[in-house]
């Protein structure tokens, strides 16, 4: 009961929080690998933002561990 949105929870500030580092280090010309890590784990997090949406049960708990 509480997997779905706690996964929405962190999904949304992965998703956000590096989406913004990435944006705000690709106006530094010396950043180019922490942009790129950046931006991977921004995607991860908007994965995460789409099995907490759309997934089932089953994935979500499994992200989660099975209780």
């Amino acid at each position: 009961m509480w997997k779905r949105p706690a996964l929405l929870l962190f999904s949304v500030l992965l998703a956000v929080g590096f989406g913004a580092l990435a944006w705000w280090l690709v106006q530094r010309p010396d950043n180019g690998l922490i942009v790129i890590l950046s931006s991977l784990l921004s995607l991860v997090g908007a994965l995460g933002v789409a099995v907490s949406m759309r997934g089932c049960n089953a994935c979500v708990a499994r992200l989660f561990g099975e209780v």
